[in-house]
């Protein structure tokens, strides 16, 4: 029988997709003792990555949601995190902040990409953001903590959701540096479905190219074309089947082309990829990215001038 450890950190406005994710990971471990880290009522991980402001809702809804999902599995001892005040801290750059690190383990690569994620922006300002910082600190502060609290218990695989930003990165962080198997967990489009990584997340530079080639690698040619004409058209619907997307800002209106463009006789669209996720995660530069960026643009160019 082995020893596992669940982190039940969900992300709220996935909350739903999160719980069958977290129900179907318990039922196959259901033979293992399974132990589950959870936050009471938001008073131990306040302003975690789902709700960095502390709003009661949603650690109500987050509460309700974790009440239910338990109930009907008796084989869980649950762990709190521990109930520790931490004194804020001034870092001025990036570079101090992604090397950051709590009792021997980087916690500052998670932080950064949280702030990116939550400011959606990947230059923000490190001083005028101080304060968010701070409350994304504490959260990572306490995950290490409670690890170290429980490191005799020498468990055997530990899951976590998601494995890039905050406190979901120092779980990951501590077990590469104890050398402990963890398995990060992921939502995906499909809600039957999700992802399961050992020892590797999906932002993985290594993993998301080996993942990438296999699936091309298996399926024939005739079939990739239409896989990859697929991804485009279902990307103009919100939804297709089981399929959901929100392809819509709030700000943005159905149909209609931003002000800029549509007075304009002609344009070029560029369909790129956000930075957010990956501008924190070791090996990732997105050179590939600016290089072809940068063709596409040289190669428009010369068109358009002959």
């Amino acid at each position: 029988m082995k020893k596992i450890l669940i982190f039940y950190t969900p992300i709220i406005e996935e909350i739903d997709k999160y719980s069958r994710i977290f129900h179907s990971l318990i039922e196959t471990n259901i033979t293992n003792q399974i132990f589950v880290v959870e936050c009471k009522d938001g008073g131990h991980l306040n302003n975690c990555i789902s709700n960095y402001n502390g709003d009661s809702y949603k650690c109500y809804l987050c509460s309700l949601k974790r009440d239910r999902l338990f109930k009907n599995f008796k084989n869980i001892s649950f762990l709190n995190y521990p109930e520790i005040e931490y004194e804020n801290y001034l870092i001025t750059n990036y570079d101090e902040l992604k090397s950051f690190t709590y009792r021997k383990i980087n916690i500052g690569l998670g932080i950064h990409s949280a702030l990116i994620s939550i400011l959606k922006n990947h230059r923000y300002d490190i001083l005028t953001n101080n304060i968010l910082l701070n409350k994304v600190m504490k959260t990572s502060k306490k995950t290490i903590d409670l690890l170290y609290q429980n490191l005799s218990s020498n468990f055997d695989e530990i899951y976590v959701f998601n494995g890039r930003a905050s406190h979901y990165n120092a779980v990951v962080e501590f077990c590469k540096y104890f050398e402990i198997k963890y398995k990060i967990f992921e939502i995906v489009a499909d809600n039957n479905k999700y992802l399961l990584n050992t020892n590797s997340s999906v932002h993985d530079i290594e993993t998301f190219n080996n993942d990438l080639n296999r699936h091309w690698d298996i399926e024939k040619p005739s079939k990739r074309e239409k896989i990859g004409k697929l991804f485009f058209n279902i990307k103009k619907l919100e939804e297709v089947k089981f399929i959901k997307y929100n392809n819509y800002s709030s700000f943005q209106q159905k149909g209609k082309l931003p002000d800029e463009l549509s007075r304009l006789n002609s344009y070029i669209t560029i369909f790129g990829s956000s930075k957010n996720e990956y501008q924190s995660v070791k090996g990732w530069k997105i050179i590939f990215l600016q290089v072809m960026m940068k063709k596409l643009l040289e190669r428009f160019a010369k068109n358009s001038a002959t």
